[in-house]
């Protein structure tokens, strides 16, 4: 908060303070001396002015002078037109009501007021306010006038050390948070009203303060995660701790987090749940692109021999059977390698994968096991379809293929397993990678068909 709105909020509150004050001092002289005491209205001059400093938001640090002034000037016309002891000792008043500003110059300021307005009622009403009081008692009361002020001044410099202290804390902390991207949150659960700490960042789409009978509001939230985050919001509310992941949905992007909360009992009740919220979009980023390297071929992007094995007790729950594995191995490609480098190697497998995958339909799964070696797992298929699609990709690769002006022909051996009977992922890969080798030895650019009974060898070219 900057020194002109604190200044401001000060003014505010000493206005309603000496109004109050004069509203209760006028009671008990209407009450001691009777209704002559309402007239002049001098404190209601005083109030009204201030009123309209205050609420014009007028110079706030003048205004802060103006109202000292002025209550020292209402407790010298109190003591000028009534001088009584009780209306003299309001002058200390003056000391204590100046402290809210917690400024050495207004403490000073009223210092000053109090020990000249002493003087002043001392020796202008002596008899009046102080019979029998000999005059070398004065320095008493200007020591105590004088111990009152240095009093508040060390208790600003103790207390504004301490909030110094804690504002550099919990500026500290709130770059902490912004810096990891967490935001502290309270939900009150008699109003529904949500707190955070900050909403800049990330949460910037989230409002600071926002009423809501859901403690996050599920219009934000990924749909398949509302769910979730409802029965989160219930045992939060039924007293247990909680931590949970799940998506804000924004037009532009998802954002992941983790919400940890903590319901508040007072009396056995629960009033409140506090909680953090941490962006971990990044973390889940980083966990979804290594579960994808770790079930994808670099190069290619093609599932690998893991996302396999992963995948085939799905083929054999829907298909029952009813599919083929292949075995594709494109031939005399060491000689790619050998001829024109790796790297144009490399960029012919891109291409070759672009045509396997043209050759194969959506439901098909076509993944790299290593090296020039790929599969194709064909669901749904007899033994003929199967051929069909082995044929397709060998005309796939009749044309060839062209990278940086080299015309490469390529051509691949396919072996076909057809089980009959349900068998080990494994097993299958043996008896394609069998029939495969069978078809190379037969000449290559060919297609061979492994079955229960035999190895049969066909040239279909």
């Amino acid at each position: 908060m900057n020194m002109p709105t604190y200044i401001e909020q000060r003014n505010e509150l000493m206005a309603k303070l000496l109004c109050g004050f004069y509203v209760l001092e006028l009671i008990i002289n209407v009450l001691v001396e009777g209704l002559d005491m309402l007239f002049p209205p001098v404190g209601l001059v005083f109030c009204l002015v201030l009123i309209l400093l205050v609420y014009k938001r007028i110079a706030p640090n003048i205004t802060m002078y103006i109202i000292i002034t002025s209550l020292y000037g209402y407790l010298f016309y109190l003591i000028t037109d009534y001088p009584y002891l009780v209306n003299f000792m309001f002058v200390y008043i003056g000391l204590v009501l100046s402290s809210i500003y917690q400024s050495y110059k207004a403490i000073m300021y009223a210092g000053v007021l109090t020990v000249g307005l002493t003087f002043y009622s001392f020796f202008s009403f002596h008899n009046e306010i102080f019979p029998n009081v000999s005059t070398s008692d004065l320095v008493y009361l200007v020591m105590f006038a004088a111990f009152i002020t240095i009093f508040f001044l060390f208790y600003i410099r103790f207390i504004t050390s301490i909030v110094d202290r804690s504002n550099e804390t919990q500026q500290k902390l709130q770059y902490t948070l912004d810096s990891a991207n967490i935001v502290t949150w309270s939900y009150e659960i008699d109003t529904g009203f949500l707190k955070l700490s900050n909403s800049n960042g990330t949460f910037s789409f989230l409002e600071r303060d926002y009423k809501s009978d859901t403690i996050f509001l599920h219009s934000l939230l990924h749909e398949d995660d509302v769910s979730e985050v409802a029965f989160l919001e219930e045992r939060l509310r039924n007293g247990f701790s909680q931590t949970h992941e799940f998506r804000f949905e924004l037009d532009a992007k998802t954002i992941w987090v983790e919400c940890h909360g903590y319901p508040v009992k007072y009396e056995g009740s629960i009033t409140h749940v506090e909680g953090v919220l941490i962006d971990i979009t990044r973390r889940k980023e980083l966990e979804a692109h290594m579960t994808y390297m770790a079930y994808h071929d670099h190069l290619t992007g093609l599932p690998n021999r893991m996302m396999l094995k992963t995948w085939y007790p799905q083929v054999i729950k829907k298909c029952k059977n009813k599919f083929a594995v292949m075995f594709i191995d494109f031939d005399n490609f060491k000689n790619i390698n050998d001829t024109y480098g790796h790297d144009i190697g490399d960029k012919v497998l891109k291409e070759v994968t672009n045509q396997l995958k043209e050759a194969l339909r959506a439901t098909d799964m076509l993944s790299r096991i290593g090296g020039d070696e790929f599969t194709a797992v064909i669901a749904n298929v007899d033994i003929d379809k199967a051929l069909d699609v082995a044929n397709r990709i060998l005309e796939e690769l009749q044309n060839g293929v062209m990278i940086e002006g080299h015309h490469i022909e390529v051509t691949a051996s396919i072996g076909v397993c057809y089980p009959e009977r349900e068998l080990e992922l494994e097993k299958l890969l043996q008896y394609a990678d069998e029939a495969m080798y069978n078809a190379k030895q037969e000449g290559k650019n060919q297609i061979s068909i492994w079955n229960e009974k035999d190895i049969l060898n066909k040239n279909i070219s």
